[in-house]
């Protein structure tokens, strides 16, 4: 996933992270943060019982939607709840390809 950082006069589009020629842009839409969250939350405790903690690294991009529809305490009380702490990213780096709006996590059972 990438996020578009602007959309210019022009039409073009600027991306927060690179994008390689040939690669195909489908446009998205938040669909729950907090319950996407919260149920993928609910599949490690399934796994791993109680959580003694989680090493969280979530990118910026997903606070500033957080605080954009309101949903920012609710998510830090979320991650609290699991004992999670973390940090702040510019996205990810996967297999070579960056992508942003991610949330990267450890968790301790």
């Amino acid at each position: 996933m990438r996020s578009i950082a602007e959309v210019r006069t022009d039409g073009a589009l600027k991306m927060f992270a690179r994008v390689d020629l040939g690669d195909v842009l489908r446009l998205g839409r938040s669909t729950g943060m907090y319950e996407r969250l919260d149920e993928g939350i609910s599949a490690v405790r399934d796994d791993l019982g109680t959580l003694s903690g989680m090493l969280v690294f979530d990118c910026i991009l997903r606070r500033l939607e957080a605080e954009e529809h309101g949903m920012a305490d609710r998510v830090g009380e979320l991650l609290a709840a699991n004992r999670a702490a973390g940090f702040s990213t510019y996205g990810e780096q996967f297999n070579g390809m960056h992508m942003n709006q991610t949330l990267v996590a450890v968790a301790f059972g």
